[in-house]
């Protein structure tokens, strides 16, 4: 099941980027960021070993992903850091402007369902209607096919 708790992701960007799977009826903020996380970690992976299949050495996938990324998303030249390795994409990814304001706005929906609390280890739901901002061509598209491209066009797309 994808995560679409409605007043967390209301819109196709948020499903983009938040739209995790879950195993689970409910999930606290630090949770579901780790979880977040830890799925750019997957879609890099794939990405590298999708270019790998395709004949470039490891060194020319990191690179192209990396190319992709920046492509994609917003860091500073004197931030950009080139790692070569898919953890040192990742951190990249978490450092762009846009990440950081998606963050910010899942933080404070989160924060908002939680009024007069602020412990993020609160669980809300998971599961639910999805908001009706989010059309459902782009939901198939988190059920059928989560690739890098699906997270870093919803980054892009981050206001």
């Amino acid at each position: 099941m994808i995560f679409s708790n409605p007043k967390i992701l209301r819109n196709c960007n948020d499903i983009r980027v938040g739209g995790i799977n879950v195993d689970i009826p409910e999930i606290s903020y630090l949770n579901y960021i780790q979880r977040i996380e830890t799925r750019f970690l997957k879609l890099v992976i794939e990405y590298i070993k999708f270019n790998m299949s395709e004949g470039a050495s490891k060194e020319e996938a990191i690179t192209e992903t990396l190319n992709l990324v920046y492509s994609y998303i917003n860091i500073e030249e004197s931030e950009r850091e080139f790692p070569n390795t898919e953890e040192g994409i990742v951190k990249e990814i978490l450092k762009s402007s846009q990440y950081k304001t998606w963050e910010t706005l899942i933080y404070y929906r989160y924060m908002y369902i939680h009024e007069g609390k602020i412990e993020l280890t609160t669980p809300i739901s998971t599961g639910g209607k999805f908001n009706p901002n989010i059309k459902q061509d782009t939901i198939n598209l988190m059920k059928e096919d989560q690739t890098l491209w699906v997270v870093l066009e919803g980054l892009a797309s981050v206001i």
